[in-house]
């Protein structure tokens, strides 16, 4: 609803389930969560801008130019939104997106069987690699995937687990996508480039979960540099308000890499967290 495109929202969940064994821990959101048709939320955004949108395979970056594989671009800043790979950023700065605390996952997204519970279905358990699995209703389709944490030691496990996972759901994996996920902060500003997203690492650990924090922060780039190009606000100030509010976040994302790490180091203490919680009637 914030960004105008509450159109691409398939479904709505109530609540979160932690699943591990028999045990299911129901967690009530509200607001609720949303899956939503990617493409469309895109669109939607796109019709509420006036700028000319160009499609065109990114190279590297410059001060002043973006080279492409149609050419070069001259611009005076630019903004890196181009993912895990950061590829105007690793251009400019040696090391940039180095493979180093990166997560990895797989999805595919296949008919929801009949009767499926709305929600969203989060698993744990001895048969999956260091991370978690999900199920996700998204109207007519169901997303089921799986996660870990370290993609170098994990990511090969990947595969095997979501046929694991598809086989207890009682579904057959159909195609599927999926990729690299950084999962520690980069530098989010490398003189007039700004850097958003998962570019610059700003998936929130434990969940994963990285389309939330770069809305929050594409936004807040895109308002910032508006100012600057508009004459309101200074460059260098752009860029102190942006670091600001990064590190006003910094302590929450503290948090969840610790509760992260605990995770990946020790995944039976999950199942036994989960297993007290639910006998103890907490999801009630």
């Amino acid at each position: 609803r914030a960004f105008g495109a509450e159109a691409a929202v398939l479904e709505r969940h109530n609540a979160l389930f932690l699943h591990h064994g028999d045990a299911i821990l129901r967690l009530p959101s509200q607001p609720p969560y949303a899956t939503v048709d990617y493409a469309g939320f895109c669109s939607l955004l796109q019709s509420q801008s006036d700028a000319r949108l160009v499609q065109m395979r990114a190279r590297g970056y410059a001060p002043g130019r973006v080279s492409t594989d149609e050419g070069e671009i001259r611009c005076r800043y630019a903004v890196d939104a181009s993912g895990p790979s950061a590829v105007l950023a690793a251009s400019c700065r040696a090391g940039y997106a180095a493979r180093r605390s990166v997560g990895a996952g797989l999805e595919t997204e296949v008919p929801r069987p009949s009767g499926f519970p709305s929600g969203l279905h989060v698993y744990f358990g001895d048969t999956l690699p260091p991370g978690y699995g999900w199920a996700f209703g998204s109207g007519a389709t169901l997303r089921v995937g799986i996660g870990v944490f370290d993609a170098a030691r994990h990511g090969r496990d990947l595969k095997g687990a979501l046929g694991k996972l598809s086989t207890r759901l009682g579904l057959e994996p159909g195609a599927t996508h999926g990729g690299l996920i950084p999962l520690h902060a980069r530098a989010p500003v490398l003189g007039e480039l700004f850097v958003v997203g998962d570019a610059a690492g700003q998936v929130l650990p434990v969940s994963a979960e990285g389309i939330r924090p770069a809305l929050h922060y594409g936004d807040l780039v895109g308002r910032l540099l508006a100012g600057v190009l508009e004459g309101r606000l200074a460059l260098y100030e752009a860029r102190r308000r942006y670091v600001r509010e990064l590190q006003r976040r910094r302590w929450g994302y503290g948090v969840l890499g610790q509760v992260q790490v605990l995770m990946a180091s020790r995944p039976d203490l999950t199942g036994r967290v989960l297993q007290a919680l639910t006998h103890r009637g907490v999801s009630q």
